[in-house]
């Protein structure tokens, strides 16, 4: 993969110009978070951040020429972001997702023109892992593409904009795109902002890897399915270590927490991965987290899931 850089991030940025939302920045509220901010990437078209990576892929490729149709392997929300991306310029598109995968996840993909292969969820990771699908005609990985992690970038360069004396941002971490691309594009004229991954206690193949020294697996046990890896590809660890300040993990019971939260004070309907910055903020000492920015990355939940998580069932 070639060098993630600010000049990259900056071009992604004018790609995305009056595609994408420019998503705000809102406060969390209450009295233990007037330093928390969230920006919530729900507030995209496809209800997550996954349109910023993808969309910017796509349109590389076909400046680039010769874009005839579009792939992508995900569990869910990078399949509805180059179903729409795809769309968006008139070509087919189709998503390997794994069986099982949420329903509305799949309705959605479908729903913006995508077809959608199914593959064992096991075999979903070996399929990432072992790039079965990267020579087909317009191949977007989800996370080992920096084009896509330009275009997550471009979140950075919206933080700077909005809160130039942000202290800390926490983003959810599953193949280290998003959280690896934000940091880049804030490091880049502000390395004294710390960026740190969040990842689900019961899925952090990364945290373990960085705690070992060694690459690690695991058998994942989360309500989080778009955060939180059973593995980790060296050169993420690479890039977590270049990039990141730290990597926290968080139980289920405080990512439910922040979804009730997020639902009753924010109005937003938040996936788990998307909830799993603000609980970490909120879990982390306010004097050394400082002004905070949280990234609300999608809303793509289960209806029943959320259901029995707003009603503590």
């Amino acid at each position: 993969m070639s060098e993630l850089t600010i000049d990259a991030i900056r071009a992604a940025a004018r790609r995305l110009a009056g595609v994408i939302t420019r998503t705000p920045l809102l406060p969390l509220g209450g009295p233990d978070a007037t330093d928390i901010y969230i920006k919530p990437e729900t507030l995209q078209p496809i209800g997550s951040f996954k349109l910023r990576g993808a969309f910017n892929a796509l349109a590389m490729m076909r400046e680039q020429g010769g874009l005839t149709a579009a792939r992508t392997i995900s569990t869910g929300n990078m399949s509805q972001a180059v179903a729409w991306s795809a769309r968006h310029f008139g070509i087919p598109a189709t998503a390997v997702m794994p069986e099982g995968a949420p329903q509305t996840k799949i309705d959605a993909t479908r729903g913006f023109g995508a077809e959608v292969e199914f593959l064992p969820r096991h075999e979903l990771f070996v399929a990432m892992e072992d790039d079965r699908y990267a020579d087909q005609p317009g191949f977007v990985h989800p996370f080992r593409d920096r084009r896509v992690a330009a275009g997550n970038g471009t979140i950075g360069l919206e933080i700077l904009e909005d809160l130039p004396d942000v202290q800390t941002i926490y983003a959810p971490l599953g193949g280290g795109g998003l959280a690896t691309g934000i940091a880049a594009a804030v490091k880049a004229t502000r390395p004294d902002i710390r960026v740190i991954g969040v990842e689900p206690e019961g899925c952090c193949a990364i945290a373990r890897s960085l705690r070992s020294g060694k690459l690690e697996r695991m058998e994942c046990d989360t309500i989080v399915d778009s955060a939180g890896s059973p593995f980790v590809f060296e050169e993420t660890l690479a890039e977590v270590r270049r990039w990141l300040d730290d990597v926290v993990t968080v139980p289920d019971d405080q990512t439910m927490a922040a979804i009730r939260r997020l639902a009753t004070r924010n109005k937003l309907v938040a996936e788990g991965a998307a909830a799993l910055p603000v609980a970490a903020a909120l879990a982390a000492e306010p004097g050394t987290r400082g002004r905070t920015v949280c990234i609300v990355s999608g809303g793509s939940i289960e209806p029943g899931l959320f259901a029995r998580i707003l009603t503590n069932g």
